[in-house]
């Protein structure tokens, strides 16, 4: 293993090549792997090292290389690819790395968050929680640079090695080992459509001033509460408890929108104020208020369990997992949301929302036992009323905000967790976090419901459901659904008649 100082990643790669005459990149074999570490790129701030990989990947298996280098802050790996020409443009490749951390002496404090970043439609977070842990980070259709090349970008929150151990230069900053590095060619590959631009970073001073919360929306008993969990162990986006007030908060501010625009009133034209600039402003209100309360929660929470006072803790439901979040997003499952979904468009115009459409019969049987651990009582038939509604309006919003504001999952999705949190943490153009499907492993707020019970629900909204169900999953647009006379959210009559209520109530 040698060091060089002076030159950088690319440069040190191919003096080796010129080094090794002997072996020709296009005849390397998958054992013909090589491992070397590049010298510090030159910069007078700071130094960045890289590991470079060699290897020949075929298309069905995966090719391990060998690594066994420590990686540093703000480290690169790169893969050249010996088999890859300019002609395989269209090629991507899948990465699979496996890390280990080493001694406790050489950390500050456990847990702490990394992040791998690459050509590739999402980034990787992933959490080490102890000492001698091995965890492995996927990252998916990387595109190569055009000298066949796979660069990944390597950073840590954990900066805590004492230098008077003396491991090295960066002591200071050593974090994890990289054991080895396994890749894939995966052939000519389509991105997914909904997949934004990774917001995730450990850039610590970064500002994020978009407001953008997360909506996870469906007809209740669907599986909001353990997903907003889920999506609550990422870094950047802290869980929130149901925020039932919210939507008689917007009601009442349409509600005041339309008192302010009497004759006599005159507020719109005479400032130049708009429904919409108006919700707006509530909403840039109600996103400060949701990151007040909910750091000032989760570090009660923290207090708590430091202090050995903490009445339970469970590892897979944390609000902050590690020193490092910035949660600049907040994500809520509160059912109620549903119906409000055009008003919350409205008020946050980056929001983005996760409706879960489940099995309506699971649904309707759930409804039907809410009252065993704290719910409202619910009938058969309006429990099939909720869910209709639920999944009319759920389509109504993908068909007319589109694919990058509204993403649709199946229940069944849930089942597979590593899976549905990778589609959904795409969907909203966050890395992917290994944390985020450990709550999805257990079941929370459940109704307890046998198969027996479910079997014996009757009726003919059921039977609706179920029709409608099926063509929901066949990919049937919402308007090509007969949907029933019974919907109250097929168009926004119902919130004008709960507006005007409310405005003669008022005045």
């Amino acid at each position: 293993m040698s060091r060089s100082r002076g030159g950088h990643a690319g440069a040190l790669i191919r003096r080796r090549k010129r080094r090794s005459p002997g072996v020709a990149p296009s005849k390397m074999t998958p054992a013909d792997h090589k491992v070397c570490r590049a010298g510090d790129m030159a910069n007078q701030r700071s130094r960045a090292v890289g590991i470079s990989v060699e290897c020949a990947p075929c298309e069905t298996e995966w090719q391990e290389i060998k690594v066994g280098e420590w990686l540093q802050r703000k480290d690169t790996v790169i893969v050249t690819l010996a088999n890859w020409s300019p002609s395989q443009l269209v090629d991507r490749f899948d990465l699979r790395l496996r890390f280990r951390s080493g001694e406790p002496r050489l950390y500050g404090y456990f847990p702490f968050a990394f992040k791998l970043a690459a050509n590739a439609p999402q980034a990787e977070i992933g959490e080490i929680e102890a000492a001698g842990q091995v965890t492995e980070l996927c990252v998916e259709q990387i595109a190569p640079e055009w000298r066949g090349r796979l660069t990944l970008s390597f950073m840590s929150e954990q900066s805590g090695v004492p230098k008077s151990l003396g491991i090295g230069a960066d002591e200071r900053n050593l974090a994890l080992q990289l054991d080895a590095v396994l890749c894939r060619r995966t052939g000519s590959a389509v991105l997914t459509d909904g997949a934004l631009p990774g917001r995730a970073d450990l850039n610590l001073d970064g500002q994020q001033t978009t407001v953008a919360p997360i909506f996870v929306v469906g007809s209740g008993r669907c599986g909001s509460s353990v997903l907003t969990w889920a999506l609550g162990q990422h870094p950047n986006i802290m869980p929130l408890d149901e925020t039932g007030w919210l939507p008689m908060t917007l009601y009442g501010a349409v509600a005041g929108f339309r008192m302010a625009s009497a004759p006599k009133q005159n507020f719109p034209s005479e400032y130049g104020v708009d429904l919409d600039q108006f919700l707006q402003h509530i909403g840039g209100s109600f996103d400060r208020l949701h990151h007040a309360v909910a750091r000032s929660h989760a570090q009660v929470d923290f207090l708590e369990r430091l202090s050995g006072r903490a009445r339970s803790f469970d590892p897979s439901f944390q609000r902050v997992r590690t020193n490092w979040s910035p949660k600049r997003r907040w994500a809520d499952g509160t059912p109620l949301n549903t119906a409000i979904m055009p008003l919350l468009a409205r008020a946050f115009p980056h929001a983005q929302f996760v409706g879960i459409i489940r099995d309506p019969l699971h649904v309707i049987a759930s409804y039907k036992e809410f009252h065993t651990v704290g719910g409202p009582r619910y009938s058969v038939d309006e429990a099939a009323l909720t869910w209709l509604e639920a999944a009319s309006m759920v389509l109504r919003m993908r068909e007319t905000l589109g694919a990058r504001r509204v993403l649709v999952v199946d229940y069944e999705e849930l089942e597979k967790p590593a899976e549905a949190v990778r589609r959904v943490l795409r969907f909203l153009g966050e890395g992917n976090c290994t944390s985020c499907a450990k709550p999805m492993q257990k079941r929370i707020n459940s109704s307890n419901v046998s198969e027996q019970q479910r079997d014996g629900i009757k009726g003919a909204l059921v039977d609706k459901c179920a029709e409608v169900y099926a063509k929901i999953r066949a990919g049937a647009s919402r308007s090509s659904i007969d949907w029933g006379d019974n919907l109250r959210l097929n168009d926004d009559a119902w919130l004008e008649d709960l507006v005007s209520r409310l405005v003669k109530t008022i005045s």
